[in-house]
């Protein structure tokens, strides 16, 4: 499977735990994109949208600093348009990163409703990673041995709002055209 990480590069724990789950996931045969791994010269922009459009999962970091970054917000923006056309596919796994803070408009409306995990600390990280295998591998829910780390979806607020969808869609394509960087 092709694995896409979204989160806010540098920010800890954001950056340890990317590199966790990079490796454990590409130890399984998972192609991993990293934004760290673009090379020197590529158009950024456009490595990142070509590592979304190819992905078959998305999974997005969620910490109190990354819940602001416009970056990861364009991210789930351009996951969630190219799964409205791949049947559903890149998947968002979302992973809230000690933060049980409310996500700001629109990211909240977007990643509330699905159902994510909880990372409080170091001592979750192994499962984290597991669990996230088990969802990329298509294997269900871990055995009855392993500790659940995911917490209940909420209602999606701001579901069915296409205006301000298409308000955010124009500002990062704006952003991109002018050759601006959103805040990172």
């Amino acid at each position: 499977m092709r694995v896409f990480i979204s989160y806010r590069t540098n920010a800890e724990p954001d950056r340890s735990i990317c590199d966790h789950l990079s490796r454990e996931l590409g130890a399984k045969g998972h192609q991993i994109f990293v934004d760290r791994h673009i090379p020197v010269g590529a158009r950024w922009a456009e490595a990142i949208e070509r590592g979304i459009e190819e992905a078959d999962y998305l999974v997005l970091l969620l910490s109190e600093e990354s819940s602001q970054s416009e970056l990861v917000l364009g991210e789930v923006v351009k996951a969630r348009q190219v799964a409205a056309q791949r049947n559903g596919f890149p998947k968002i796994l979302p992973v809230r990163l000690a933060y049980r803070g409310q996500l700001p408009y629109p990211l909240g409306g977007y990643v509330d409703c699905l159902q994510h995990l909880f990372w409080s600390g170091d001592s979750d990280t192994a499962v984290v990673a597991e669990q996230l295998l088990c969802a990329v591998e298509g294997q269900g829910e871990p055995t009855p041995s392993q500790r659940w780390a995911s917490e209940p979806a909420a209602e999606c607020p701001g579901a069915g709002r296409p205006s301000a969808y298409a308000q955010l869609q124009a500002y990062v394509g704006n952003q991109a055209s002018s050759g601006g960087h959103p805040r990172l």
